[in-house]
């Protein structure tokens, strides 16, 4: 799994290297799996938006939906004084994430999502209904809620509730419709935002 990628060139660039010392383990008769899967993160916007050609060049591909809202909103998380501004439902982000994922669908290829908007049960419905995700990385203690979530799901009901974010043209918007739609949903399992 390539990380940091910014262009296909540099996966072109990884598989050569890889080739080049499979050959090498190859004719010094040390073994290894000749038929690895190879991947990239994408978690810089150029890699989002590059991800129809990235997926050419790899077996699957993994949203780091971390560095990717940071680097999408040019916005430090770690700053005190502007982490406030690192926001996982901007428009852009969902957007962005959605064309991720439809290039997956459209290439036929696994696609995960990692970071903490993985791990978001709020965030849990709208990335189901963004479409053709396999897997989900998360912490342990977010498994829990993730997955009654899931469990207490449709796709035909995530797709509607993803389609109805997808039209809201703001932050604060997304947030309200998601929190009172969970909080609505799961009344035991979210409180409301102060």
């Amino acid at each position: 799994l390539y990380p940091m990628i910014t262009d296909v060139e540099e996966i072109i660039q990884a598989n050569l290297i890889l080739d080049k010392i499979k050959t090498e383990m190859k004719d010094k008769n040390i073994p290894f799996d000749n038929g690895i899967e190879i991947g990239a993160m994408i978690e810089t916007p150029s890699s989002a938006i590059c991800s129809d050609l990235i997926l050419k060049e790899v077996d699957f591909i993994s949203i780091g939906t971390n560095d990717l809202i940071q680097y999408t909103l040019a916005v430090d998380r770690i700053n005190e004084k502007i982490s406030h501004l690192y926001t996982p439902y901007n428009p852009a982000i969902i957007k962005i994430i959605k064309q991720v994922l439809d290039n997956a669908s459209a290439a036929k290829k696994k696609v995960s999502i990692c970071g903490e908007l993985g791990g978001d049960p709020m965030a849990t419905l709208l990335l189901l209904g963004l479409g053709n995700l396999n897997e989900i990385s998360m912490d342990s203690h977010s498994i829990p809620r993730v997955k009654k979530i899931i469990s207490q799901s449709t796709i035909k009901d995530a797709k509607k509730f993803s389609k109805k974010i997808l039209s809201l043209n703001s932050t604060k918007e997304i947030n309200r419709f998601i929190y009172s739609n969970m909080l609505k949903r799961y009344p035991s399992d979210f409180t409301h935002p102060n």
